[in-house]
This record gives C-alpha cells, sequence and structure tokens, in this order.
C-alpha cells in the first residue's frame, strides 16, 4: 500500500485532490503502521513474541519437531507420509535464521535505531538537534527487503512444526485499493452528471421565461 498510494494518486489525480489532506495522513499511517508492525517481528528485546525469540525458542525445543510430535499435530494421511526426521530444524540454517533477524544484520538495526528513536519512544536530543543521518534510516526498498524474509523465515518453522504456512497476500487484496480510487472517481463523475443536468434545466427554465 505505501507503494501504491503515491503512484495510484497520481493516476487519479483529479480525484485525490478532492481531499488531499485525507490522503496524506492515510500514506503517513500506512507507512508508520508498517514500520511499527515490522519492529515488533524484528524486535531484539528478550521474552517478547518476536521472530528473534521464536528461533531462541525453537534452538532449546527441538524435540518438538520430532516425528512423533508432529505426527500428532497434523492430520492421519500427512502423519501416514511423514518422512522420519524430515520436520527436524537444520541447525545452520537456524543459525542463519538467527543473524538475519539479530541487529547484527544492517538492516535489522536500523529499523531497531528507527523504533528506539522515533517510532515506539521519540528521542529528544535526536529530535532537537535533528542529526541523524538519512542513511541510519531505512528507506522504502530496504523495509520491503525485511518483510519477505521475515515471512519466509517464519513459514519455514511453521511448515515443519505443524505443515501450515501463510500466503503473502490476503484474500482479495490484489486491487482492492485501487478500487477505493475508481468509485471515487464513479461517485464524482455522477456528480459531474448531476450538476450539468441541473445546468440545463435551468438554462431551459430561464429561456422559457
Amino acid at each position: 500500500m505505501d507503494k501504491q498510494l503515491p503512484e495510484l494518486c497520481e493516476k487519479y489525480a483529479s480525484e485525490a485532490a478532492q481531499v488531499e489532506f485525507f490522503w496524506g495522513m492515510v500514506a503517513n499511517a500506512v507507512r508508520e503502521t508498517a514500520l511499527l508492525m515490522l519492529s515488533r517481528v524484528y524486535d531484539q528485546v528478550p521474552n517478547v513474541l518476536s521472530l528473534r525469540e521464536l528461533l531462541f525458542t525453537i534452538e532449546s525445543n527441538k524435540h518438538l519437531f520430532e516425528d512423533d510430535a508432529v505426527r500428532k499435530r497434523v492430520n492421519t494421511a500427512f502423519a501416514n507420509s511423514i518422512t522420519p526426521g524430515s520436520h527436524s530444524p537444520d541447525t545452520k540454517t537456524l543459525r542463519t535464521d538467527l543473524a538475519l533477524v539479530s541487529s547484527s544484520d544492517p538492516l535489522v538495526n536500523k529499523l531497531v535505531i528507527w523504533r528506539g528513536n522515533f517510532g515506539a519512544q521519540v528521542s529528544t536530543k535526536l529530535t532537537i538537534n535533528n542529526n541523524l543521518e538519512d542513511a541510519k534510516l531505512l528507506t522504502q526498498e530496504e523495509a520491503f527487503a525485511l518483510g519477505d524474509p521475515a515471512l519466509s523465515i517464519f513459514n519455514r518453522y511453521r511448515s515443519l512444526f505443524q505443515a501450515v504456512s501463510h500466503s503473502s497476500k490476503y484474500l482479495n487484496e490484489e486491487g482492492s485499493l485501487e478500487a477505493v480510487f475508481k468509485y471515487m472517481r464513479a461517485g464524482l463523475n455522477a456528480r459531474r452528471r448531476a450538476r450539468d443536468e441541473a445546468a440545463k434545466q435551468l438554462l431551459a427554465a430561464v429561456s422559457k421565461s
């Protein structure tokens, strides 16, 4: 949505101009909400529901991925088809994934800096001095680059644990945002037609009189 909004506001410039302030507020809200949610996923604080803590938990509880444990959580047909040891997390992959979701990763560190100074808290020092370089904050593309691997990592272990995974898109998501602008255009066109028709009727009445 953060990427689509500017493109749609340009494509439907006349419609967006009707409520320019509103769409500006929507764009800011979408961006900040996305960053805050992403910050939760990559939270570095111990004992919270973050991706990092999830991987630590998996590392300490690999017995939950043993064949018998997995068979108890899945349907009978799938349980009978499980290859022995196929659902056990790979130690090397687990350590690689941990590195990707920790603040030692440059992009994760940028997100942590944003969260600590502008997201969950607001730094008085940085706000007053305004001395944090733009290069130290996430760009839109960098934020996107954190979203995809987070879902991939989560799905990797969810699949091993319960043989299910999450989609990267919501049902009927495609085109839903543009539909709002299309309805705006349809509404404005209907209003313009009604205005033009009213003007014609008024001119006709004046002519007769």
